[in-house]
């Protein structure tokens, strides 16, 4: 499975960490903080997966899994691209728990100790 994301471009393609930023797309839920149902709908299309029904469940600040970069592109049918560049992933795989980091924009290096003893879920 392939996902694409909105982000600059790089030269670099190998193996990446990916980390859930300090804040969520409000976009996605109601006032009352549950999904918004046309969103998890399509997230569930695209992706084979369902996703947490409330906002609170949603990790931020946090290492959550990992894949393998092999492009950059800079057009895309993908209803998730947006903006000038888009990463292509493959081998997306979530970890079992999410590794509290805090990020930085654009890719940036993690320790190997902070993800040593992470497991993939299967």
């Amino acid at each position: 499975m392939k996902k694409w994301l909105p982000i600059r471009t790089t030269s670099y393609r190998g193996p990446v960490l990916i980390h859930a930023g300090a804040r969520l797309d409000r976009d996605c839920f109601r006032a009352d903080g549950s999904r918004d149902e046309d969103f998890a709908d399509d997230v569930t299309t695209l992706c084979g997966q369902s996703i947490p029904n409330r906002q609170s469940l949603y990790p931020i600040k946090s290492i959550v899994g990992m894949a393998t970069l092999v492009d950059v592109v800079t057009k895309s049918s993908s209803p998730w691209f947006v903006g000038r560049y888009g990463f292509v992933f493959a081998n997306a795989r979530p970890f079992k728990e999410p590794i509290h980091y805090s990020g930085a924009l654009k890719l940036f290096d993690v320790e190997r100790e902070v993800i040593a003893e992470s497991e993939v879920k299967p």
